[in-house]
């Protein structure tokens, strides 16, 4: 099953969130998910904070606007995600290459054009998160 993520990309890409915002949906999603530990190098201005269980990667939180792409794995989180107004995208697991988007959506989401490498009929949370 391919999920296309046109619209919530192109949504989300039209909110603006402060750092402050995007730490607190970051730890309280990692309340939730029991184990897991938070990835973000906030002084670097990275654009996505990565939850982890284990070796895992179980979700990724966008810090620029209201955006979770969630796993199964940390389904528990979902209730307070959707408390908070952020949009949410659903995935088996983060390497998953279920999730596509038009181009133009994901350029919109990202602030620049992507690279030619990212097949936007076909991609995964992980290519997305590297390609924006």
């Amino acid at each position: 099953m391919t999920i296309d993520i046109s619209d919530v990309l192109s949504d989300v890409a039209s909110h603006v969130w402060d750092r402050v915002r995007a730490r607190d949906v970051l730890e309280l999603t990692s309340a939730r998910i029991e184990g897991s530990t938070t990835d973000w190098d906030e002084a670097a201005g990275e654009d996505w904070a990565r939850l982890i269980c284990g070796r895992h990667v179980v979700a990724f939180i966008w810090t620029r606007g209201p955006l979770a792409i969630i796993s199964d794995a940390a389904a528990s989180a979902l209730t307070d995600l959707t408390q908070q107004k952020v949009s949410i995208v659903r995935v088996p697991d983060t390497d998953s290459q279920c999730l596509m988007s038009t181009r133009s959506s994901v350029e919109k989401f990202a602030g620049r054009p992507v690279s030619p490498v990212l097949n936007n009929a076909q991609f995964s949370a992980e290519d997305l998160v590297w390609a924006t």
